[in-house]
């Protein structure tokens, strides 16, 4: 199958040349707004931004994370503590989590029968 050729009427009224046009007219706001227009020379780019400076006049830092954890073993172990109190301690935590756990089951529909195993399905009657 051929094309048919196009007719080139379209074009040639389309007024996308403009011979013999007179030059547009810019008004006033025109006129001072494109006046006031930066140069189209480029400026030199601006000195970068530096940050070493920042420091000046701040206490040195110290030895970061090793240093920490020493500090805190050293206030951990200045806390005498008996194991008896420790021992409720993590007692307490262990229940709390098991009542958590409970809590969490119940709202969420897993019910458990006695014996461990979980509910046997509903039979239908036909």
């Amino acid at each position: 199958m051929s094309k048919k050729p196009r007719s080139r009427r379209g074009k040639r009224n389309s007024g996308s040349t403009t011979t013999g046009a007179a030059p547009p007219t810019w008004s006033e706001l025109e006129q001072s707004f494109f006046a006031a227009a930066p140069p189209d020379v480029p400026q030199p780019a601006a000195e970068l931004e530096r940050f070493d400076d920042l420091d000046v006049g701040m206490p040195a830092r110290r030895g970061g994370f090793p240093e920490l954890l020493r500090h805190l073993l050293d206030a951990v172990s200045a806390v005498r503590l008996d194991m008896k109190t420790i021992t409720v301690a993590i007692g307490a935590v262990m229940l709390l989590i098991g009542l958590s756990a409970v809590v969490f089951a119940g709202r969420n529909g897993a019910h458990p029968t006695a014996s461990g195993g979980s509910r046997p399905a509903a039979r239908s009657t036909h």
